[in-house]
């Protein structure tokens, strides 16, 4: 551990020096001296395994490469072909290895190592001599929503790591449920992807749901020595900055793939057919283009595949060119010689009046924002272009009176899609993305995906998401759906993996959203999960003008359980204290309607807890309020669901947007309500024993895996397993649930 960390910092101090020099800004190697000192000066540990094969090898494997003074690996890369067997060694394949060890590593120390050998007892006969413990250090070892992203590289499964490692050469899909790890497995991905592959690191995109969900995930891929460009699929289109939301039916519609075809519609009618012939006047002559040679340049350049203003480019060029052809054979002998006073006749070509009337009126010049503000002001316009498209009622609701000048025009979070739909059509967007990793696919619009899809280069992407967890105002019937907008002409064409082990949340969170998930998607199923929590999700009913400070206090009550568990059953501070928290305290998010968000946070702030406001400040550490939509792709130790029947009220898919924040939970989750519960929820109460049955009462909530199954029940459940774990999982889970029940050991059949 000393060695690592000397070789760690005397590496910093001296990229830390070169940085120093006033020349360095110029090295070409300074892009990548800098991305290496912030993967040095990352505080995650720098290593989390070892590994020792048969062949008497053995190395360390980390987020990053380390070597000696002679250039020895000390530290192998966690994306190297030699760490492989890490992730993917099982008792059926250990991959050469005698053995892996998993280390948890805090403050520079090493606090526990868990050791999985492969060595065969002859006196057994043959038998396994040793339960590979570290595959359950994820399950035992819960960690707090505190631990950072960055630091999962040492926890990925083999599941998750045959995802990470599909090749990259065709659009990859990563499906999974509430807790499966996607977002780790599609930003670890990119990661494995860029250290194989040197032309996939120049411009990686990580498209995500909302700012502050990109802000939780940033410091992934810094951590794994790599840089990319993150943005919401609306804010790929950076020429307007969104002022406000808009009506859901109105969301809805400008969300259509019809837009594009409207869109498409207005460029193309900015364009007129010449009618009258064109006379420019030169020095010693006047050239004439009759209306048919107008007509024909026009048809040659409109067939061109290229952008409007591409064309106009092209139209006023073949103008020039063909004016000076005429100009040249009428002159002779008489005029300029060929070869000479050549640019004099280009510029005079070039500035005459009548060419470039002719230009402007035939490809007009527009900007991106000034053609979708014309086109939803002009009800007129709107009639004559979207009749063939959309029903009368549509167009009245697509039409707004424009403001008085471009520039004080209020754009609306699903006007950016269109203005980068109109952007591509005039101007054109590069496929700049070197790779794109997509996450929460099922919530963006036909018009957003046309956005990403403008950035993806040869099917360059991988995807992430899951259709029962769609809060937005789309819900597709299958992926294939997503990547006929995504992956035009490969809407087949791409690789699917599932991830079907929930890791994150609680067995009891899952038992409740399984009633949510039976309604938002009847055809779909909620994980099993691969631990039981110690604490019976709640719901607290109140009198509604009680209903904030109901929430702040319920908010305390969370952190003395913590505080409680912490000391082992006797509180150390005043019980409800959270003002005092430590920085790595446990995160709680607040899920209220959007009208309780302010209300909500001013009683936290004047009763002296830590809050952040989500849409403002992103996630806080300690206590964050955020509506339930926003919520998607996050994770906190503690979630309180506000008022769920006015929280699914909000949108149109509203079970979908409880499912998601319920599942947010990591560890306690509590419903604070003065009105009526949804149906959906109706019953909490019918069934109490239910819910405390998957309580954990032998153990603590760190150690809470299966604690609740008796041994009588483990054989039927590995049983109902059988089709989800790899077998050696379903060994392993065995063994250590019937050693934690107290039943005695029994080999399986």
């Amino acid at each position: 551990m000393d060695l690592v960390y000397g070789l760690v910092d005397a590496e910093v101090e001296e990229i830390s020096r070169q940085m120093s020099d006033s020349g360095f800004t110029r090295k070409p190697t300074a892009r990548g001296l800098r991305a290496r000192l912030e993967a040095l000066l990352d505080v995650g540990p720098p290593f989390f395994a070892r590994l020792d094969f048969e062949s008497g090898e053995s190395f360390y494997v980390g987020r990053i490469n380390i070597s000696d003074s002679n250039g020895d690996p000390i530290v192998i890369n966690w994306q190297a072909e030699r760490a492989a067997a890490y992730y993917s060694s099982t008792v059926e394949n250990p991959m050469g290895l005698h053995s892996k060890t998993h280390f948890e590593i805090r403050d520079r120390q090493i606090v526990s190592a868990q050791r999985e050998v492969y060595a065969l007892d002859d006196a057994d006969g043959g038998a396994m001599t040793a339960i590979p413990d570290s595959k359950l250090a994820d399950i035992e070892m819960r960690q707090g929503a505190g631990m950072r992203m960055s630091e999962i590289a040492g926890r990925i499964r083999k599941d998750q790591f045959e995802a990470i490692s599909h090749p990259p050469d065709e659009p990859l899909l990563v499906v999974g449920a509430p807790g499966t790890g996607k977002t780790a497995v599609g930003l670890h991905r990119l990661a494995y992807i860029m250290y194989g592959n040197a032309d996939l690191r120049e411009s990686p995109l990580v498209v995500g749901p909302n700012p502050g969900f990109l802000s939780f995930i940033k410091a992934v891929l810094p951590a794994l020595a790599h840089t990319a460009e993150y943005s919401t699929a609306a804010g790929l289109h950076g020429g307007a900055a969104p002022a406000r939301s808009e009506e859901l039916d109105l969301e809805r519609l400008k969300g259509d793939p019809r837009m594009a075809t409207l869109i498409a519609a207005a460029v193309d009618n900015l364009k007129k057919v010449p009618s009258e012939p064109l006379v420019v006047r030169l020095p010693r002559s006047r050239v004439t283009l009759d209306v048919e040679t107008l007509r024909s340049i026009f048809e040659d350049v409109d067939a061109r595949g290229k952008p409007h203003n591409d064309k106009r480019a092209d139209f006023r060029y073949e103008l020039r060119r063909h004016i000076e052809n005429v100009y040249r054979d009428r002159v002779g002998s008489h005029g300029p010689s060929r070869g000479t006073a050549i640019s004099d006749l280009t510029t005079d070509v070039m500035r005459a009046s009548d060419l470039m009337r002719l230009v402007s009126s035939t490809w007009p010049s527009i900007s991106a924002q000034a053609l979708v503000r014309d086109l939803l002001g002009r009800a007129r316009t709107l009639d004559q272009l979207g009749a063939s498209v959309f029903r009368p009622d549509e167009l009245e609701l697509l039409y707004r009176a424009p403001a008085p000048r471009l520039e004080d025009e209020e754009w609306t979070f699903s006007d950016l899609p269109l203005l980068d739909e109109a952007e591509a059509l005039l101007s054109g967007v590069s496929a700049g993305a070197s790779y794109v990793v997509l996450d929460e696919a099922q919530d963006l619009s036909p018009m957003e995906l046309r956005s990403v899809a403008r950035r993806i280069r040869k099917g360059a992407v991988t995807v992430m998401g899951d259709l029962p967890q769609a809060t937005g105002e789309w819900a597709y019937e299958a992926w294939e759906e997503v990547f006929e907008h995504l992956v035009p002409g490969q809407a087949e064409g791409f690789e699917r993996v599932g991830l079907s082990i929930g890791y994150r949340v609680p067995q009891q969170i899952l038992e409740i959203a399984r009633r949510i998930l039976a309604v938002a998607a009847p055809h779909e199923e909620v994980p099993e999960g691969v631990w039981y929590g110690s604490d019976t999700p709640r719901r607290i009913e109140c009198e509604p003008r009680n209903l904030v400070e109901t929430v702040v206090q319920s908010v305390k009550d969370l952190a003395s359980l913590e505080l409680q568990r912490q000391s082992g059953g006797e509180l150390t501070q005043p019980a409800g204290d959270v003002t005092d928290e430590e920085p790595d305290a446990e995160l709680t998010a607040v899920v209220t309607p959007s009208p309780l968000v302010g209300p909500v946070v001013e009683a936290f702030r004047s009763a002296g807890i830590r809050v952040a406001r989500f849409d403002e400040d992103g996630i806080g550490d300690c206590v964050t309020v955020l509506r339930g939509i926003d919520s998607k792709g996050l994770e906190f130790d503690n979630v309180v669901i506000v008022e769920p029947s006015a929280v699914m009220q909000e949108r149109t898919l509203g079970h979908n947007v409880l499912y998601v924040a319920m599942t947010r939970a990591m560890k306690r989750l509590r419903v604070v309500h003065s009105e009526p519960l949804p149906p959906v929820l109706g019953d909490w109460t019918a069934d109490p024993q239910r819910l405390a049955d998957v309580e954990s009462p032998t153990l603590d909530a760190d150690r809470g895996v299966y604690a609740s199954l008796v041994a009588d029940d483990i054989q039927a459940y590995v049983a109902s397993m059988l089709p989800q774990l790899p077998l050696d999982d379903l060994v392993a889970i065995y063994h250590l649930v019937r050693r934690l029940s107290g039943a005695p050991p029994r080999d399986l059949d």
